[in-house]
């Protein structure tokens, strides 16, 4: 059984590769944690075995979304978040704790000093990295319209409510993933459990 730390520390990794865009260490953490982790086989299987890149992307947002007290970087939280039992680190945070990628975060964003000299170039810079994870769940239901996942869409909706980095544009896009899930999914369990967007 993976260790609560170790499995943290994978997790975050795998988190800054997304948002460097850096799929080939993501494929490489992937393999790892796929080999090593039963409770997380599942998820990176389906990532390592997407086939196209967008898909790929798309599995590795949801693997994000699904893990909303897992940051990019070792921060404040990391002692009492690294050693939670996995299904904790599923929960939204009450305190607004979820999805902190603060060295993202709107004025605090890309500061040099975050990255590694390597990383510089692969950073993702023309936009905030929530609405990142939400663009590619999002424009990849809109291009793949025999892709069926309400639960997704659900739980982008909630990103928008509950992400600590958001901006002007959060709202936006939340609205987008509620009405995709509504128009796509009305009757569907996940779309009862979506009343509103804002």
């Amino acid at each position: 059984m993976q260790k609560p730390l170790k499995r943290y520390l994978k997790l975050t990794a795998f988190n800054r590769s997304f948002i460097l865009n850096d799929m080939e260490s993501a494929n490489l953490l992937a393999k790892n944690i796929a080999l090593t982790d039963p409770l997380l086989t599942s998820a990176f299987n389906q990532y390592l075995n997407a086939g196209s890149l967008a898909k790929k992307r798309l599995i590795a947002a949801k693997i994000l979304v699904d893990y909303p007290l897992v940051y990019p970087q070792i921060g404040k939280n990391f002692d009492e978040f690294a050693n939670m039992p996995i299904s904790n680190l599923k929960q939204i945070d009450n305190y607004r704790r979820n999805w902190v990628w603060g060295f993202t975060c709107i004025d605090d964003r890309y500061k040099p000093e975050n990255f590694y000299e390597s990383e510089v170039d692969k950073k993702i810079t023309d936009t905030n990295p929530i609405n990142y994870l939400m663009k590619t769940v999002i424009n990849y239901m809109i291009q793949n319209p025999s892709y069926s996942d309400p639960k997704l869409l659900h739980q982008i909706v909630n990103v928008g409510h509950y992400a600590a980095c958001q901006d002007e544009e959060t709202p936006d896009l939340s609205r987008q993933a509620f009405q995709l899930l509504h128009t796509r999914y009305p009757n569907t369990y996940w779309a009862k459990q979506t009343p509103y967007w804002y």
